[in-house]
């Protein structure tokens, strides 16, 4: 028995001519009428055995497919691993090139800068004393020359 439904949603369409030539009827099918095998037809579509094997086909094609999205995820996944990972190493990467830098600059200046700025300063230290040294000396000599000159008797 047809189905109503099929019968009302698929009518009867012209097909073009030849394309159906390749069609092989079986005895009994050939021998029905125009309507007869319209009937057989929607019985063929609309019937136990089509619905199943269409929902058989239906939950093959959705597993298929959910299966899919589900490696597709999974490896967009993956990828977004790895990318989160490398971003990570690399802000590790610059942290600890951020904390050599540092120790660097520390050395640097504990190590090299104070040592010089020390010994520019005693170096400083040494020159104004010799400097106030000869001066001192200059002066004693002065001294000494003008107590001479006074001491001395005019002739």
């Amino acid at each position: 028995m047809p189905c109503v439904w099929c019968l009302r949603h698929f009518p009867y369409r012209k097909i073009p001519a030849g394309s159906h030539k390749n069609v092989q009827l079986s005895e009994e099918d050939a021998h029905l009428g125009r309507d007869g095998k319209l009937i057989r037809a929607g019985n063929m579509v609309c019937d136990d055995d089509y619905e199943t094997m269409r929902t058989r086909i239906n939950s093959d094609v959705s597993r298929c497919m959910n299966g899919l999205i589900s490696q597709t995820r999974n490896r967009q996944g993956r990828a977004t691993t790895i990318f989160s990972d490398m971003y990570m190493k690399l802000e590790i990467g610059i942290v600890l090139m951020l904390v050599i830098m540092v120790f660097i600059c520390l050395m640097l200046r504990f190590l090299i800068v104070r040592p010089l700025v020390s010994y520019n300063e005693s170096i400083k230290g040494e020159i104004f004393l010799r400097s106030a040294l000869l001066n001192c000396r200059t002066l004693q000599i002065l001294i000494t020359e003008f107590i001479w000159k006074i001491r001395r008797p005019r002739s």
